[in-house]
């Protein structure tokens, strides 16, 4: 079951039509073995003008179940089906014109997410017509026919955070989403075959098979050019700086609050005391009390960040500097977070699961800690860049260079960092 939205009653009518008309044609074009397996696309119309009675009853003809099981049954419409209709829940909606409202994409959309008996999957279709002989990057940035995709997909950012993570990821992991498919039209298959003048010699190609190779050509480099332009379309370009305002002074909080916990001779000050001799043990003997707290402000912060890029390493448990402010942030977790940030920096773990957690690729790993680097932590730190000209480094990633470090003189040379001479 599938609902279209058209511009129009006019539009809605004929693609209804359509689909009847050219079907058939369509079907003679393919070959058999193909015909077999394809639906069979049965459209009606409604809209506003017909009789409630009428549009009661073409909402039952899509609700009813077909005696063909390969009937595909689209009921197209022009802001007839709008939120409030009573609609049998769907495999997809097609998007034949754009909409300019992102509410009533949002409720669109919402219609062939429902969930029902037998229901594995939810298509949201935009068909769009361009020029064989276009360029890929001019289509996909002034093309009229394109605004529908984009308007579609940003509607569907705005109000998903898992589809903004999504999009932001390609950038990151360079590969293409499972769950956006950018497919195109095939030429007719129905003499694909036939590649022989019948005595078992090879035939010189059509000029038609010579159209289709070549239309082929063109829709990968257009498809290839689509992923990348999806993401200055539809991702959020400054995500990690919009993220990073909202935590910097989360962090500034945490630094206050710890200054007012240790201030006393209590349990605090003699965690923190205890961290202090192993900072200056194991770092620097030259360390400020200051330098110590915005290290256990920021660690609150990054290492849910870490974890999450490296899902099967504890870094809090392997590291002994780490394991110290752990026992430090152990005593202040209750202490230092309301119920406000705790959610807030909620969120925004799960936003950094939700982006990086199924990038496994070393290349995108890397990628992600110069962002948060370059984007993140220059912005939620702006004082220790201040001071330093750097940002402070986690003791994270100081654990990841030296491992990392470690594995390639072990595999490359035969040697350890704890090797003389090293």
């Amino acid at each position: 079951r599938a609902v279209a939205f058209c511009s129009s009653i006019k539009a809605s009518r004929a693609i209804a039509n359509a689909f009847t008309d050219y079907k058939d044609l369509y079907m003679e074009d393919i070959r058999e073995e193909d015909r077999a397996t394809m639906v069979d696309v049965v459209a009606h119309h409604v809209d506003g003008t017909m009789s409630a009675t009428k549009r009661d009853e073409e909402l039952m003809w899509l609700k009813e179940q077909p005696e063909n099981e390969r009937e595909c049954r689209m009921l197209t419409n022009a802001r007839c089906l709008s939120e409030g209709v009573d609609v049998p829940s769907l495999d997809a909606v097609v998007f034949i014109s754009p909409k300019n409202s992102q509410v009533d994409v949002v409720q669109s959309v919402g219609r062939v997410m429902r969930r029902s008996e037998g229901k594995k999957y939810g298509y949201i279709i935009i068909p769009v017509v361009v020029p064989a002989d276009a360029e890929g990057d001019k289509v996909l940035e002034n093309h009229p026919n394109f605004k529908v995709v984009w308007t579609v997909l940003n509607a569907l950012r705005a109000h998903d955070d898992r589809f903004n993570a999504e999009v932001n990821k390609i950038e990151l992991s360079k590969k293409k989403p499972k769950n956006i498919l950018f497919c195109g039209v095939g030429a007719s298959r129905k003499d694909e075959d036939q590649h022989s003048d019948g005595d078992s010699k090879p035939r010189a190609e059509s000029a038609a098979e010579q159209l289709a190779t070549q239309l082929s050509m063109s829709f990968n480099d257009l498809q290839n050019v689509f992923y990348a332009k999806l993401v200055t379309k539809v991702g959020t370009k400054r995500y990690w700086e919009l993220w990073a305002k909202d935590i910097a002074q989360i962090a500034e909080q945490h630094i206050e609050r710890i200054k007012a916990l240790i201030a006393d001779n209590g349990k605090h000050r003699r965690a923190f005391d205890q961290l202090m001799r192993g900072l200056h043990r194991n770092i620097n003997p030259g360390l400020s009390e200051q330098d110590a707290i915005e290290m256990l402000s920021q660690h609150i912060i990054s290492r849910p960040v870490f974890e999450a890029l490296f899902e099967n390493y504890q870094f809090a448990a392997s590291n002994p500097i780490s394991r110290s402010m752990q026992k430090m942030l152990d005593l202040l977790d209750d202490e230092t977070k309301t119920e406000e940030e705790h959610q807030k920096l909620q969120k925004f773990y799960e936003y950094v699961r939700t982006t990086v957690g199924d990038i496994h690729e070393a290349e995108g790993r890397q990628r992600i800690i110069v962002e948060l680097y370059d984007k993140f932590f220059k912005v939620a730190s702006p004082r220790t860049v201040e001071k330093l000209g750097i940002v402070y480094t986690p003791v994270e990633v100081v654990d990841f260079i030296i491992r990392s470090v470690g594995y390639i003189l072990r595999r490359e040379f035969g040697r350890s960092l704890s090797d003389e001479n090293v």
